[in-house]
C-alpha cells in the first residue's frame, strides 16, 4: 500500500520543522483520513502524539499525504507511524507493527559534538507507545563523513565482550549485518587492560599487509541510558559471517568454521555438517607424509597461510594457532582452505616469541612440516621486517604514535565537550602505545638476529 516516505529536509537541526511525507497506493475515495503519530526518542521515549494529514492526488492515481511536526532537541530521534482509515471504517496501521522496524524514522542533530572519529549513538532498547510489543526496541545512528544515517530497529545483544549491534535485512552498515563493539577500558586483568588497542593493532597489520580479516575502527560511542549519555571511544570489529566473505569476494555459499581451544565449530551451512573439514582434518593426520604434503599444496591456500604465520609471527600471536582463526572454503573442486584472524587482545607480549611457534598449531603444523613452506615463511619474516618492508620499525612505530595521537585529540574534545577530566582513559592510551612501542622495538631486534 506504501509508494514511499520521506521527511523534508533529509537532516533536519533543531530548529527546523519537519514535513513528513506518506503516498500511498489507494484511491482517495477509498481513504476517510490518515493520521501521522509520533514519538521522540532521546535518554527516555515521550508519551505519542497524532495529527491529521493533508492530503492531495498524485501522478500514479494514489494519494500523497503530508503533515509537518515541530521543531526537537538535536539528538534526538523521532519514529513516526501512520494510521490509515478506510472509508468502509477499517483502520490499518503503516508501517505494519510487526514489521522488525514498525516506523518512518529520522534523527535531528545540529552537529555539537566534537569529535576525532565516527560518532554512533547506541539507543538502548525501550518499550515504544507507538507498537504494542512484548520485546522493546533499540536502534542506532552512525555520523561519519556526510550526516547521521539512522539504523532504527538495529538490535543490541550482550557478548562475551561487549556489544553486538546487529542491523536489520536490506538496512545494513556498508553491507555488514553484524558489529562487534568492544569495551573502552578492557579487562582488568594483566595485558588485556590493553585488549582494544591490541585487536585494533592487530587487525590493521593483517589488512595493510594484504591478509584477509575483519575491518576494525575506533568510534565515539554515545550511549543513552535512562539518566545520562554516556561517551566512550569504544573499538568496532566487523563480524565475521556470511556478509563478511560476500563483502571481501568470496562465496558466502561455502563452509566457514570457527576453531576454540582445537575445536572446531561450523558457522554457515549448518544443515550439510562437517563433511568438507572431516575430509581435510583425514588427509593431513593420515600419518602418511606424502598423503599429507600434497594435502598441503593442493587444499591450501598457500598465500594465505603464510601471511597469517607472518603477521601472527610478528605480532606475536600465541592464541591464533589453536585456537581464535575462522576457517573457509568455498567447496569449489579447486577450492584451497583459508584462514581468517580472531581475537586479537593477547598480542605483542613477548618480544621472544619464537619462530617456530606456528609448527604447534592445530592447523599451520602441517603447511609448516613442509620444509620449503617454512623455509618461504622465514624469508617472509625477515622481508617484513627490512628497511621499508611493511613491518619495519620505524613504520611501526610511527603507525602507533598516530594511532595515541588521534585517540588523545578526540579524548580532548570529549572532555572539552563534555566539561569532565577523563585522567584514567588518558592514563589508559598513553600507556598502551608505549608499551606497544616498546614492544616493538624489542621484538623487530629479536627477529633481526633470529633471521640472520
Amino acid at each position: 500500500m506504501i509508494l514511499s516516505t520521506g521527511v523534508d529536509p533529509a537532516q533536519p537541526r533543531s530548529k527546523d520543522a519537519v514535513t513528513v511525507n506518506l503516498a500511498l497506493d489507494s484511491a482517495s475515495n477509498d481513504i476517510r483520513r490518515v493520521t501521522l503519530r509520533w514519538e521522540r526518542v532521546t535518554d527516555r521515549i515521550t508519551p505519542p502524539e497524532s495529527m491529521a494529514m493533508d492530503s492531495f492526488p498524485n501522478d500514479v492515481g494514489g494519494v500523497d499525504f503530508t503533515a509537518t511536526l515541530p521543531p526537537g532537541p538535536s539528538q534526538s530521534l523521532v519514529r513516526c507511524q501512520f494510521e490509515v482509515e478506510l472509508e468502509s471504517g477499517t483502520k490499518v496501521t503503516l508501517p505494519h507493527p510487526a514489521d522488525p522496524a514498525p516506523f518512518v524514522s529520522y534523527f535531528i542533530y545540529d552537529g555539537e559534538v566534537a569529535a576525532k572519529l565516527p560518532v554512533l549513538w547506541l539507543l538502548r532498547a525501550s518499550r515504544s507507545g507507538l507498537v504494542q510489543r512484548i520485546a522493546p526496541l533499540a536502534g542506532a545512528v552512525i555520523l561519519e563523513d556526510e550526516g547521521p544515517s539512522v539504523f532504527d530497529g538495529a538490535q543490541l545483544r550482550g557478548a562475551r565482550n561487549g556489544i553486538k549491534l546487529k542491523f536489520l535485512k536490506g538496512a545494513e552498515y556498508h553491507g555488514d549485518r553484524t558489529l562487534n563493539i568492544l569495551p573502552e577500558e578492557g579487562l582488568p586483568i594483566a595485558t588485556l587492560t590493553m585488549a582494544p588497542h591490541l585487536e585494533h593493532f592487530g587487525f590493521e597489520t593483517f589488512h595493510e599487509m594484504g591478509g584477509l580479516a575483519p575491518w576494525v575502527k575506533w568510534f565515539r560511542v554515545i550511549d543513552y541510558n535512562s539518566s545520562t549519555r554516556r561517551h566512550t571511544q569504544r573499538l568496532i570489529v566487523e563480524q565475521v559471517n556470511e556478509r563478511f566473505l560476500a563483502l571481501n569476494g568470496l562465496d558466502a555459499n561455502g563452509d566457514l568454521y570457527k576453531l576454540d581451544h582445537t575445536s572446531f565449530s561450523k558457522q554457515t551451512n549448518l544443515e550439510t555438517g562437517s563433511q568438507s573439514l572431516l575430509d581435510l582434518l583425514a588427509e593431513l593426520g593420515s600419518g602418511n607424509d606424502e598423503r599429507a604434503r600434497k594435502a598441503v599444496f593442493e587444499r591450501f591456500d598457500l598465500d594465505n597461510f603464510c601471511l597469517y604465520s607472518v603477521v601472527g609471527e610478528l605480532i606475536q600471536d600465541g592464541d591464533g594457532y589453536s585456537n581464535n582463526l575462522f576457517l573457509y572454503n568455498d567447496l569449489t573442486p579447486a577450492g584451497r582452505w583459508k584462514v581468517i584472524p580472531w581475537d586479537l587482545d593477547m598480542i605483542l607480549v613477548s618480544p621472544g616469541f619464537p619462530l617456530n611457534f606456528p609448527i604447534n598449531g592445530t592447523l599451520s603444523r602441517h603447511y609448516h612440516f613442509q620444509s620449503d613452506l617454512d623455509r618461504r615463511y622465514r624469508g617472509a619474516l625477515k622481508a617484513a621486517i627490512a628497511p621499508g618492508g611493511p613491518f619495519a620499525l620505524e613504520k611501526m612505530i610511527a603507525k602507533a604514535a598516530a594511532i595515541e595521537g588521534l585517540l588523545l585529540v578526540d579524548l580532548q574534545l570529549q572532555e572539552s565537550y563534555l566539561g569532565t577530566v577523563r585522567t584514567a582513559r588518558r592514563e589508559q592510551i598513553v600507556n598502551a602505545y608505549r608499551a606497544i612501542r616498546d614492544n616493538l622495538r624489542a621484538r623487530i631486534a629479536f627477529l633481526e638476529n633470529a633471521l640472520r
